[in-house]
């Protein structure tokens, strides 16, 4: 059963230590995991970033670990990919990252250290996919050096190529991960809105200018909800213009036609088993059981994030939700993790960046989430108060309380 919607009041005294990501009220926005497996999952939000290795306990890790200055408030949101053995995040801003210059950073311990990536100097990445095999790692770069392009990573997000698409007029939005070697990408700008597919794990693309149709007016966004994870021919779309979101489906590779059109904003979408699900901003997720031809809205909770992880599927619940995450069964969406049993920070060793910047933090982030605990009849279990093994943490005292600091972000979705 989804518990009860938090009242904001009960979010309003928080220690003025509270800033930037810390500061926002928290809101799932998605579950990220490696291709193929169940675990592990971590939970992406406005507040932080939430790891678990075995999809019951949850640890805190702070996205300021990122930032060039982790002290001055940021609303710009990383969005990370996990390989097999990687977290991969693009900061979306070239000015924000610890490495000048740097927007892609990778984490092999969890996220305790970060190393930035190379091959994407001064590029800034709107979006990237982690392909089939669990190691190619895809980049879609917005603006650049010289023009932008699709790029590519064999190593796991450590070191990325380019493609036959570098240095394009074309400002590139999203890519996204299809069966086996096949991915696809959606561009503006240059000679219009594009559509790009790729056989060869992104090494050669070719494009083409879809027909949105004639009620397709002015475009504001054009993303990719979704690819099809085992039908290398199907992909969803995303037409965004001032009055509608147009969801359009090929089942081709070439042809799209229109399956949805929303008022709200669709910010994701998945396939899992035999339904179709997008995750829709301010209201109900909207499900399809005919392979995404047709969509109706689910009688589950508002969710901003959809994601198929061992078959299983999660729906990343929007704001003010005291669970983060619900996944369903039966046709019934039911809470699986809350934001109260986040009771402990990431165990990092002393002189990691998340033992130095992420660990004055934890106190204050402690008593945002002890906000989730106070109707949690499993609180008491859950309690674990002691810092982690090894985590070399850096003891704070929290300050008198004031008002959350409630900033706006910037969100955009990415993959299938």
């Amino acid at each position: 059963m989804i518990r009860r919607l938090v009242p904001l009041l009960a979010l309003l005294a928080l220690p003025g230590a509270a800033q930037g990501h810390i500061g926002l009220e928290p809101s799932a926005l998605d579950v990220i995991h490696p291709p193929g497996a169940a675990l592990p999952l971590d939970l992406e939000s406005t507040f932080a970033l939430f790891r678990s290795d075995d999809g019951e306990r949850w640890s805190f890790t702070c996205h300021e670990a990122l930032l060039a200055a982790p002290d001055e408030p940021s609303t710009q949101l990383p969005r990370y990919v996990r390989t097999a053995d990687a977290l991969v995040v693009a900061l979306r801003s070239v000015g924000l990252g610890f490495t000048a210059g740097v927007d892609v950073y990778r984490s092999t311990d969890g996220g305790c250290d970060w190393d930035p990536a190379t091959g994407l100097d001064g590029h800034t990445i709107a979006d990237l996919t982690v392909l089939a095999d669990g190691v190619t790692v895809l980049a879609a770069s917005s603006s650049g050096p010289g023009g932008q392009g699709l790029y590519v990573s064999t190593d796991g997000g450590a070191t990325f190529t380019p493609s036959d698409v570098v240095d394009d007029p074309a400002v590139f939005l999203s890519v996204a991960a299809g069966p086996g070697e096949v991915a696809w990408a959606t561009s503006v700008a240059g000679a219009g809105p594009a559509v790009w597919r790729s056989e060869d794990a992104g090494a050669t693309w070719v494009s083409w200018t879809p027909d949105l149709g004639e009620d397709v007016g002015t475009l504001e966004d054009f993303t990719l909800p979704m690819a099809h994870p085992t039908n290398a021919q199907t992909a969803w779309i995303r037409a965004a213009t001032a009055s509608f979101d147009h969801i359009l489906r090929t089942t081709d590779a070439q042809a799209f036609t229109e399956v949805l059109r929303d008022t709200r904003t669709v910010e994701d979408g998945t396939v899992c088993g035999g339904s179709v699900v997008l995750a829709v901003e301010g209201g109900l997720p909207a499900v399809s059981d005919d392979g995404g031809a047709s969509f109706t809205d689910a009688d589950w909770p508002f969710a901003q994030g959809a994601t198929c992880a061992g078959g299983e599927l999660f729906l990343a619940l929007s704001q003010l939700e005291t669970d983060a995450l619900a996944t369903v069964s039966d046709g019934a969406a039911g809470g699986v993790f809350s934001y109260g049993e986040v009771t402990s920070e990431l165990a990092c060793p002393a002189g990691s960046r998340h033992a130095a910047i992420c660990s004055p933090l934890w106190p204050t982030a402690d008593d945002v989430l002890d906000r989730f605990r106070a109707d949690d009849d499993d609180a008491a279990d859950d309690d674990d108060t002691t810092d982690p093994p090894g985590c070399g943490c850096a003891a704070s005292s929290g300050s008198p309380a004031a008002a959350l600091l409630v900033l706006p972000w910037f969100v955009r979705r990415r993959r299938g």
